[in-house]
């Protein structure tokens, strides 16, 4: 069976090779679209939470935080410290901080990977900031419609881990993280680039593709759909004219929790070598965005009339959303990080011993 597979992957990249070679200039403006994609929107979305996040999950940081929701995480989710710390940083970073953070915690000992497998579940959603300042007010022109859209994800979240009940199981204590400095933030600063790497490759190969949907005869609602499979931000940040406004928003709600292709890969490049199986991820990622796609139709007539209209009108620019949904958050945050940077006692051990 696996020489079989291997032979049918073999002919389908020699194949995809040829029709590389014979799109290629069709092709290579998908790339730089994607290119354009991941300078004006990726990064600025992502940068800073990527880099908090990485360091405040492999440190106290994620168990302090933690252990205040499982006061409440514990008896309702079955999660510890450790488990809520997860679930917390990955609805507030949205993608792909929960797989990120699963994969530290197994190799640093502090999860079992059958545990971070099902946790992955519910721990990969957008973020409050893209859905709510990205979508909801840029896009949408209703920072209400964003709410929605971010609640649909919550809820779901907290209804798949109450049915999951992922608990902790461990025949000793794991080792304890280790606390916050100076020294492990520049390390976890290293890691984050490397995970921002594999983020802007994958959203790149995505976009190299799209431009063969053109190829196809495709209504514009089947066009943005496909694209919002593949790719969670092109389904967000460009919408189709001539759609009505439910069928929009309630896409929408779809895209942003099902992730699309590109998350996906990207959950895979950060997992890879752990253990953390990504089975129950695929198994439950159709039910999670139909749930959120049913919520969205639910809440539908609360939204103002106005706004509604608006829908599928215009196209925003996807880099001034992205700039707006993360700038405020992220600068508020790299001050609070400067401060403790300033204040850390290696910090100052550092620069006494340069001195």
């Amino acid at each position: 069976m696996g020489r079989v597979k291997a032979i049918f992957i073999s002919i389908f990249s020699v194949l995809l090779l040829a029709g590389m070679l014979w799109l290629g200039g069709i092709l290579s403006e998908g790339v730089r679209n994607g290119i354009v994609l991941c300078l004006t929107t990726v990064i600025p979305s992502l940068f800073l939470f990527t880099v908090l996040t990485n360091w405040m999950g492999s440190t106290r940081i994620l168990t302090w935080l933690g252990k205040g929701m499982s006061l409440v995480g514990r008896p309702v989710l079955g999660l510890g410290s450790a488990g809520c710390g997860v679930l917390l940083f990955s609805l507030l970073g949205g993608y792909p901080v929960g797989a990120a953070l699963l994969a530290g915690l197994v190799r640093q000992g502090q999860m079992d990977p059958k545990q971070a497998s099902k946790m992955l579940c519910f721990c990969s959603w957008s973020s409050p900031a893209f859905l709510i300042q990205g979508v909801g007010g840029q896009v949408l022109g209703s920072v209400f419609a964003g709410i929605i859209l971010w609640l649909s994800q919550l809820t779901a979240a907290l209804l798949l881990a109450a049915l999951l009940r992922v608990k902790e199981k461990w025949d000793s204590l794991p080792p304890p993280l280790p606390l916050p400095n100076a020294g492990n933030f520049f390390f976890s600063l290293r890691n984050s680039l490397g995970i921002l790497g594999g983020i802007c490759g994958t959203v790149i190969l995505c976009s190299g593709l799209f431009p063969l949907l053109d190829l196809l005869p495709l209504s514009p609602l089947w066009d943005w759909t496909a694209r919002g499979l593949a790719e969670v931000t092109n389904g967000c940040f460009r919408l189709p004219e001539g759609v009505s406004g439910f069928e929009i928003f309630c896409r929408l709600g779809f895209f942003a929790a099902f992730g699309g292709i590109c998350v996906f890969c990207q959950n895979a490049l950060l997992v890879g070598g752990t253990g953390i199986s990504l089975k129950w991820y695929l198994l439950t990622r159709l039910p999670i965005g139909l749930f959120c796609a049913g919520f969205c139709a639910l809440c539908y007539p609360l939204l103002p009339q106005q706004a509604a209209e608006c829908f599928g009108s215009f196209t925003a620019p996807a880099g001034m959303a992205a700039l707006s949904a993360a700038t405020p958050l992220g600068s508020g945050l790299m001050v609070v990080l400067a401060i403790f940077l300033l204040s850390s006692a290696g910090k100052r051990d550092t620069m006494s011993s340069g001195a």
